[in-house]
């Protein structure tokens, strides 16, 4: 088998993905800043994006069913 050596090809961008998004809102957020998540797998997302990067949070299940992520430190 040959393999093909190409130059001079961009490397693209990369995808960020849904931890990406958690990482700039925690960013944003100021301690008692919190935001909303539609199931329980994007809160563990959220949770462990904010634990990776230094930030104490905390999840609770809403009425309606959702997710609210707080950053409490």
């Amino acid at each position: 088998m040959k393999i093909k050596i190409d130059k001079e090809v961009p490397i693209s961008k990369k995808k960020t993905g849904a931890a990406g998004k958690y990482t700039e809102a925690f960013r944003m957020m100021e301690i008692g800043d919190s935001f909303m998540v539609e199931k329980f797998n994007q809160s563990e997302t959220a949770r462990m994006r904010a634990k990776k990067l230094g930030y104490v949070v905390t999840t609770r299940k809403q009425q309606d069913g959702s997710y609210r992520v707080w950053r409490v430190k």
